[in-house]
């Protein structure tokens, strides 16, 4: 009897304390009757700004929350390329344990929603084609830096990316047996409506799915990607040369950054770089000016970082026309500049592919060696600050303030320093699966070690630096070698017979590690900071 009488009274408590709640019952649209929103996140407020309640729409665009009774509520709603917004509502005239239907209106955000279809490249309108699936997609916001979209092995052929005004994206499409496919967008930057490099312009007029004003829409595209193998041509757009000259012009820097940029995301490749010259002078002098203009575009690219071993140059003079400019023929200027030319051709695929960089890592190298490329080497380097943080004289001068206890306080080398400062390699995997990618890549805080026991009374004269071996073999690198080039204050050290190469130049701890987080360990990843005294490495 007992036991009943406490069965019947838990009832009664769990019917009271449901009584005590209020369901909140309601659907989310987009503006102007345009349809429901699904994965809309709904978050329900009491008026003292308390959450109660996440939820989400469902595929028609209706939620449900239940949430203890109140006299009002402000819902919270949020959606990728919608506005945020807040609304409040009011329960009077309900009670405890009834519903309150609600409906909630959203108005897009300036923005464009891009939906992208991936399929082989045809070689005639009239062949059809397969879709591509199981690719690797990554979107990269560079003007937040941040990573917008990350799918590996995608199982399907169609995919979508918010793109939001005024940023500058960069989407990179990779699968196995294909060409790498990268496209910059560029979404109201600079007058640019949507700007897509490798796929075209998006201008006023031309999409009819625009909204008045271009301030949003849904954009569509088809993009095409190329099979790769032995033997295959590429054509490199925008590397055109005068009458009878090797010299790379200004204008061709941004068609040689991007083909630099195509062996970068296509790390497997060895290529030939081959140039063709016109039809007119001698076949000697225009073989030679042709294999002058391989050897150009070979150093700049390995200037720009890629590996000489996987380059070949060949020049094949007038050999290849690609018109009848040849002879006696009487073509005009334009129509012999098409033949003055330069294309890669695919001569090697390595059995082993190289480990796969996400696209976030991808971009926090190329910023790296953009500021490796602008730092000068040499006196105390001003390493550009975060926005909202300090610059390296800023932090030195606020370090010199801090009363900082002897034994946290790293000292400077000295002559008596037996070790060098010691430096934790960053962190991270790189994985590679046949089939399947997945990989990812995280970068830990680097900092410098150095033994508390170290003198530091020592004179000027004998005062050590810290400076960032790059490099490292057991001969002598040329004077002409690419390192040199790329670094114009390069030190060579030798050391227990080997030959070390130094960059940089600090007096003080935080700035090497500001340094080396910065700009170095991306470009180089195993560099490593030592103490340099009387030009030997301790």
């Amino acid at each position: 009897m007992r036991k009943l009488i406490c069965l019947v009274a838990f009832s009664s408590m769990a019917l009271w304390l449901n009584g005590q709640n209020l369901t909140i019952d309601g659907y989310v649209f987009q503006s102007g009757n345009r349809g429901f929103l699904n994965v809309v996140q709904v978050e329900v407020f009491d008026d003292q700004e308390n959450l109660l309640k996440t939820v989400f729409s469902d595929v028609t665009g209706h939620f449900v929350a239940e949430v203890p009774f109140k006299d009002a509520y402000v819902l919270r709603t949020f959606k990728d390329m919608f506005e945020e917004k807040m609304t409040e509502i009011s329960t009077n005239g309900k009670e405890a344990g009834e519903k309150l239907f609600v409906k909630l209106e959203m108005k897009r955000a300036p923005g464009y929603m891009f939906e992208i279809t991936l399929a082989e490249s045809r070689d005639a309108d009239t062949i059809p084609v397969n879709a591509i699936q199981g690719a690797r997609i990554e979107v990269y916001n560079n003007t937040k830096k941040e990573e917008v979209l990350a799918l590996v092995d995608y199982p399907e052929p169609n995919f979508e990316v918010a793109l939001i005004k005024g940023n500058h994206y960069t989407v990179l499409l990779r699968k196995e047996g294909f060409l790498s496919k990268r496209m910059e967008a560029f979404v109201d930057v600079e007058g640019c409506i949507l700007c897509f490099e490798g796929i075209g312009s998006v201008e006023p007029g031309v999409s009819d799915n625009l909204s008045e004003g271009n301030q949003m829409g849904v954009l569509l595209a088809n993009v095409e990607m190329e099979r790769i193998y032995e033997g295959k041509t590429i054509p490199i757009s925008n590397i055109l040369y005068e009458y009878g000259s090797a010299e790379l012009d200004r204008t061709d820097e941004d068609g040689l950054k991007a083909l630099a940029t195509l062996m970068s995301d296509n790390p497997d490749l060895t290529v030939e770089i081959g140039s063709h010259t016109d039809s007119r002078g001698s076949n000697e002098r225009n073989f030679f000016l042709s294999q002058e203009r391989a050897e150009n575009v070979v150093n700049f690219l390995v200037d720009n970082g890629v590996d000489r071993t996987r380059l070949v140059s060949r020049g094949y003079g007038e050999d290849k026309l690609l018109n009848n400019c040849k002879g006696r023929v009487d073509c005009t200027e334009k129509e012999h500049s098409i033949n003055r030319r330069t294309e890669l051709k695919v001569i090697g695929i390595a059995d082993v592919p190289a480990p796969v960089k996400t696209l976030a890592h991808i971009k926090q190298l190329e910023q790296s060696e953009a500021l490796l490329d602008e730092i000068q080497f040499g006196g105390q380097v001003m390493v550009p600050a975060e926005e909202g943080s300090m610059d390296l004289d800023s932090i030195a001068k606020a370090e010199a303030k801090l009363n900082i206890e002897e034994d946290e306080a790293p000292p400077r080398p000295s002559t008596t320093s037996a070790t060098a400062p010691k430096v934790e390699k960053p962190m991270g995997s790189e994985d590679l699966q046949t089939n399947k990618i997945t990989v990812e890549v995280q970068n830990a805080p680097v900092v410098a070690a150095i033994d508390s026991s170290i003198d530091t009374d020592f004179s000027e004269e004998a005062r050590g630096v810290y400076k960032v071996i790059i490099h490292t073999s057991v001969s002598q690198l040329a004077q002409d070698d690419d390192l040199y080039k790329r670094h114009s204050r390069l030190e060579e050290i030798k050391k227990d017979d080997q030959f070390h190469y130094l960059i940089g130049d600090f007096e003080e701890l935080a700035d090497v590690n500001k340094y080396y987080n910065t700009a170095v360990k991306f470009a180089y990843p195993d560099a490593k900071i030592v103490t340099v005294i009387n030009g030997e490495i301790q």
